[in-house]
């Protein structure tokens, strides 16, 4: 391998560099290894040997962006990235975290975790030998439920707020792709009034909403783009991983707090009325709410009406328990513990089985709004 030029390793390929050095995104090793859906730039500050399996394409020079080069010529603490899907922001957040020796980089892509798992943010600690995001130590989780903050920027902005109080004044911060539309950038904006960032490295033309920050404009530096359906992929990988050694245990919901739900939280209601529309298996009254339990519940718009009135509520929700199965949530003792997958609701006992890599007993549960079936997630509406 020639000083100065670069390997692109392609995905599922392996370099081992015999004799010498290499670097890829500022991380300098000697093995390297592209997983499915990533490719890799490797290039050789030295002349080098090495032994390649899979698929390369040999480039002349650095493929690294030049502003990517200028932007780690000042010293930076905390940066903020803002850009679309695609743009390279995590290969940035690895590149500036070795170049410009920060620590920690705070995941926010919630679609897209790479420190964590998708549908939660995460602090992560760099590793010397991490050239991928994922690669990152993970120190802090916090679950958010969703794989886009559209429709839940409140519960983003809180996890969002927990992470960046307790990381360090050096700190990287990744975000989503969702930049399009007044509420992208109000979102944006209250992330960047939280962080209080030195800067804001725009991969897509910045909103003229930042003219009062210091702004750098980067270029993008994808190789190879990912499609939808390898990014759902990726996605379920990781949670293939996240449940790799998940055993099932059993709560009752008297000695753990369910969170972002209202499920029994409310009034039992046992009446005859809501059996003369199916086999109800549950019912309760919660605040404004009447939440009906059924895998049968068969009720037009106005009979809908009447249980409204007659039971003096905005909504009536009407569940298939069905709905439980397989439900991510996140489970938490005093910080956060791990991804869990409802299994069994009992409604009778109040217990709740959840299939999770942990031993430990939670003390809260999130309830998250999708479930996990055959690796893809499936929307559900859970009051």
């Amino acid at each position: 391998m020639i000083e100065g030029n670069t390997t692109i390793l392609l995905e599922n390929g392996k370099i081992e560099v015999l004799k010498g050095e290499a670097e890829v995104f500022g991380c300098r090793g000697k093995y390297f290894e592209a997983p499915k859906g990533k490719v890799l730039p490797v290039y050789f500050p030295e002349d080098s040997e090495a032994r390649i399996e899979g698929n390369y394409i040999a480039v002349n020079g650095s493929t690294i962006p030049k502003s990517w080069e200028k932007f780690v010529e000042e010293d930076w603490n905390r940066i903020f990235l803002y850009g679309a899907v695609d743009t390279g922001k995590s290969s940035f957040c690895v590149f500036v975290s070795h170049k410009l020796d920060i620590d920690y980089v705070l995941d926010a892509d919630v679609g897209q975790a790479d420190i964590s798992h998708p549908g939660s943010m995460a602090l992560g600690k760099r590793r010397e030998n991490a050239y991928l995001l994922s690669m990152f130590q993970l120190i802090s989780c916090e679950f958010v439920g969703s794989i886009s903050p559209m429709n839940r920027e409140a519960r983003c902005l809180r996890a969002f707020k927990k992470l960046v109080d307790r990381a360090g004044e050096n700190l990287v911060i990744d975000t989503t792709g969702w930049i399009h539309g007044k509420r992208a950038v109000e979102y944006k904006l209250a992330k960047i009034e939280i962080a209080k960032p030195d800067v804001i490295v725009c991969f897509s033309d910045p909103p003229r909403e930042f003219s009062d920050y210091e702004v750098f404009e980067a270029e993008s530096f994808v190789i190879k783009k990912r499609d939808r359906e390898m990014r759902a992929y990726i996605r379920g990988k990781s949670y293939e991983k996240w449940f790799e050694n998940a055993r099932e245990i059993e709560v009752s919901v008297d000695e753990v707090k369910l969170y972002f739900t209202s499920l029994f939280s409310g009034e039992k209601v046992e009446d005859e009325i809501l059996f003369s529309f199916g086999d109800v298996i549950y019912a309760e009254k919660c605040g404004s709410s009447l939440n009906i339990y059924s895998e049968n519940f068969d009720i037009g718009g106005e009979g809908l009406k009447a249980l409204k009135e007659y039971y003096n509520v905005v909504e009536v929700n009407v569940v298939s328990p069905k709905d439980f199965e397989n439900l991510l949530v996140g489970l938490y003792s005093d910080e956060y513990l791990c991804p869990g997958l409802i299994k069994e609701v009992d409604f009778e006992e109040k217990k709740i089985k959840v299939l999770a890599s942990t031993s430990e007993k939670p003390k809260r549960i999130e309830f998250g709004e999708f479930k996990i079936e055959n690796g893809r997630e499936v929307f559900v509406r859970i009051p």
